[in-house]
Order: C-alpha cells, then sequence, then structure tokens
C-alpha cells in the first residue's frame, strides 16, 4: 500500500487544564505513526486544542483521502476519578 492510500488517523481524548494530561497518548500517537496509517494527529473533546473538526481538516487538506477517528479516553481526567 502506497502512502498516499494509507488512512489518516485522528486520535481523540477529552482534554484538560491539567500538565501533561495528554503524554501516554502522545506516546500512543507516535507509535501509530511508525505502523500502517498515513498520518496520525491528536484532537480533543474540549478544552485543548485541537479540535476534532480541526485536526479532521488538517488530515483532509494535507492529502488523507480517509481519516479514521480512534477514541482515547483512557487517561485520568475528571470524568475517570470521579
Amino acid at each position: 500500500m502506497k502512502l498516499s492510500e494509507r488512512p489518516a488517523v485522528v486520535l481523540v481524548g477529552h482534554g484538560s487544564k491539567a500538565a501533561n494530561f495528554d503524554g501516554a497518548m502522545k506516546r500512543v500517537a507516535l507509535r501509530l505513526r511508525r505502523g500502517p496509517y498515513r498520518s496520525v494527529r491528536c484532537a480533543y473533546l474540549e478544552i485543548t486544542s485541537p479540535s476534532i473538526p480541526d485536526a479532521v481538516r488538517d488530515a483532509v487538506e494535507k492529502g488523507a483521502l480517509e481519516v479514521r477517528i480512534l477514541p482515547y479516553f483512557v487517561l485520568s481526567g475528571r470524568h475517570i476519578r470521579e
């Protein structure tokens, strides 16, 4: 499969004001970039940028013909703790 035919991925987390809350998610994104995907970017539901629509738009503007949205809700934010 040529690079141009590979799907792009948007890894989606919640977003937070906490410092380095998304370190684990960024490490997962780095590992996915080494795999079968054209490009991988992180996006967030709220608080943190980029938003999901912005990340998808960026992938398409950079040539992605297919974008896969993968949820990543394993961070220890308020919704997990409470």
